[in-house]
């Protein structure tokens, strides 16, 4: 049974921040892993202590709060439910509103977390990049986002390594490209998909017009230098044969 969400945490710093409302909360959520046969809870409480998609938050109180539901929660339904929640690339940020430097009490009373490792670059973003880069060694200092970083920075926070998970998009993000800039030979442009169909280089304002994909990196081709490719290539293949014994 999963709880919370993006839009759905603005009530989760009042529904944890008393031992009365622990007890309601923890309560509701008994009755409704026995009537409807759930195996555990997954709070998805992505951002305590700090303004998600809310402004419902207690920077002083929230994450001492969150502990206290988990364990007043792994109380109520006992060891053989689960117990997760999701979080954000980064530990949560304590009463002095810095990353935590001590999780290792919820790594005590949770199975497991999922790390949201994915939304580091969007359509919003001033710049294109990798939903979550598998490296961030060579990105700007704007995107130093990557997978081995979120663990890292999780485990330093002393929670334990094997109750971590990655939770991974199966989604991209496409750009409209609006310049003739990044089509220039100089830049050495991506390669172009569309529709998951490689394109030659066409026109630059053809290509202006199209919403593309931008993928990889390798120098874009015209339709001419491809057919003079391949048709010296047949020659060369034509003159091997004729020379042989």
């Amino acid at each position: 049974l999963q709880i919370g969400g993006w839009s759905g945490s603005n009530t989760f710093s009042g529904l944890v921040a008393t031992d009365t409302s622990r007890a309601d909360f923890v309560a509701t959520l008994d009755t409704a892993l026995t009537d409807y046969g759930f195996d555990g809870v997954d709070a998805d409480w992505e951002y305590p202590s700090r303004a998600g998609a809310t402004e419902d938050f207690d920077t002083a109180n929230d994450l001492k709060n969150y502990l206290e539901f988990f364990k007043t929660l792994r109380t109520k339904i006992g060891s053989d439910k689960l117990i997760s929640s999701d979080t954000s690339s980064g530990p949560w940020v304590g009463a002095d509103g810095s990353a935590s430097t001590d999780l290792s009490e919820f790594g005590d009373v949770l199975d497991f977390i999922t790390i949201m490792t994915y939304d580091a670059v969007t359509y919003s973003a001033a710049a294109t990049g990798p939903n979550f880069a598998l490296d961030s060694s060579c990105a700007p200092s704007t995107q130093q986002f990557s997978y081995p970083a979120a663990v890292k920075s999780w485990t330093a926070a002393k929670f334990p390594a094997n109750k971590i998970m990655l939770g991974l998009a199966s989604y991209g993000y496409a750009w409209k490209v609006r310049s003739a800039l990044p089509f220039s030979l100089s830049l050495r442009p991506p390669t172009l998909v569309l529709a998951r169909i490689m394109l030659p280089c066409e026109t630059r304002a053809e290509l202006d017009s199209l919403t593309l994909v931008l993928m990889g990196s390798s120098t874009c081709r015209s339709t001419t230098s491809r057919t003079a490719a391949a048709s010296t290539a047949r020659r060369r293949a034509s003159t091997r044969r004729r020379v042989a014994p």
